[in-house]
């Protein structure tokens, strides 16, 4: 049995007190989100994550509570709140505070160095009287919700959120960082790299054998995301057909056949939830990465 239902729900981010909510959004800097491995009394992770899929959920989250309107500009705390929950931490569970600095205030600072910022930890910065808070996700790089002063971006998860370097961001000087947002744990994430490591930009869209794409074909068919042949030979309504269960786990891509980055990435994010993959989420996929997929297709 899959871990998760295969759904297209946006998670209970609704179920979060709206005033509670909206006292977060009056939070200050341009920050970002926390992630990490760290065993924790009384708290018990869903799963560890790559950066991108944490990013993902965290706008799907706010998104799907606040509309699809939500901007992250001026909300970096706000942003802490919803990666605690997309990792699956309880609204009860999340202590909330009304700015970056006073999260800030809350924490102990670890180091002023960034670069042995762990993944999972909390980067803070001296932006206004609000500060800014980032979320560390290993080797110098961080999930963000300001644009840095170059313009450059490793990834852009849309409405504002964004992974990018620690060193980039020149709103204010940099505090140090604390394993912990205030008092709220570290998130289980996996340390990304610009070369393709936890979602990075590198990918490879490697078709299995011809027997794997007939199984997927069928698997697809029982799902109701495929009507043409079954005949080992994918085309774009197979490839459609893989986009849209990929939906399932957060791919917002189109569903147009045309296979890039983001459909390799959740193809192995589906497979890892649903299929028993333990590969890395690379991005390059092989015969595991869609082994696992069709697996999770093929559970109830």
């Amino acid at each position: 049995m899959p871990a998760f239902p295969d759904t297209d729900s946006a998670g209970d981010a609704r179920g979060v007190d709206r005033r509670r909510f909206l006292r977060m959004l009056g939070v200050g800097g341009a920050g970002v989100v926390g992630l990490a491995v760290l065993n924790l009394p009384g708290v018990a992770w869903a799963e560890t994550m790559d950066a991108i899929t944490l990013g993902d959920k965290i706008n799907q989250l706010a998104i799907a509570y606040h509309g699809s309107s939500y901007d992250w500009a001026e909300n970096c705390q706000a942003a802490q709140f919803w990666a605690e929950r997309a990792a699956g931490l309880s609204d009860s569970q999340i202590q909330t505070y009304s700015t970056a600095r006073a999260a800030y205030n809350a924490s102990s600072i670890a180091s002023k160095d960034m670069a042995s910022a762990p993944p999972g930890s909390f980067s803070y910065y001296d932006a206004s009287s609000a500060g800014h808070v980032v979320t560390n996700i290993g080797n110098g790089y961080c999930i963000n919700t300001s644009p840095q002063s170059d313009g450059t971006h490793y990834y852009e998860f849309g409405h504002g959120l964004y992974l990018s370097k620690l060193s980039n961001y020149t709103g204010g000087a940099y505090l140090g960082w604390s394993y912990r947002n205030g008092s709220n744990p570290q998130i289980p994430v996996q340390a990304w790299t610009p070369n393709g490591g936890g979602g990075g930009s590198t990918w490879a869209w490697n078709a299995p054998d011809s027997t794997t794409q007939k199984r997927i074909q069928s698997d697809l068919t029982a799902r109701g995301r495929y009507s043409g042949p079954i005949d080992g030979v994918w085309g774009v309504n197979s490839i459609k057909g893989i986009q849209i269960t990929c939906a399932n786990v957060g791919y917002t891509g189109p569903i147009d056949g045309e296979p890039g980055p983001n459909t390799c990435h959740y193809v192995q994010v589906y497979a890892q939830r649903f299929g028993s993959y333990t590969g890395p989420i690379d991005s390059v996929l092989g015969p595991n990465s869609w082994n696992g997929f069709a697996l999770g297709l093929e559970r109830p």
